[in-house]
């Protein structure tokens, strides 16, 4: 199974997160970055990237691949993209997330001290942090 992630950028350090519905089989009342979702069989990863934004978040956008690896617990490879985005007026489906909102590094980091990050969000959000920050 693929699985995508797409990571949207406001500005240097300001990450669109969204926190699960509880309703949710996987990882309910955790929180995620962006949007995401299964790749359907023989769809294209980008397109499936762009489909996930529309459908979760409502935004068109251009998506850049950054990584992809292998999450052990699915087991299933995890496809991730960026995006950026000016403004303030993301609405999140409801039926996905119960709040979305933009968090920086810092926020993002206390979440996952508290082990409140979905942990396939862990590892995407520690390795975008480590290989595009630069921090």
């Amino acid at each position: 199974m693929k699985e995508v992630v797409i990571i949207i950028v406001q500005s240097f350090e300001n990450l669109y997160v969204h926190q699960r519905n509880e309703t949710k089989k996987r990882y309910p009342n955790l929180y995620g970055l962006g949007a995401g979702g299964k790749v359907e069989p023989g769809e294209d990863i980008t397109v499936a990237a762009k489909r996930e934004l529309k459908e979760e978040l409502n935004l068109e956008s251009e998506v850049e691949k950054l990584f992809d690896f292998d999450f052990p617990e699915g087991p299933y490879k995890v496809n991730v993209y960026r995006t950026s985005y000016i403004g303030e007026g993301i609405i999140p489906l409801s039926e996905e997330f119960r709040w979305g909102g933009w968090m920086n590094l810092r926020e993002l980091d206390q979440l996952s001290l508290e082990k409140k990050l979905c942990p396939d969000t862990k590892i995407v959000y520690e390795r975008f942090k480590k290989e595009f920050f630069k921090l």
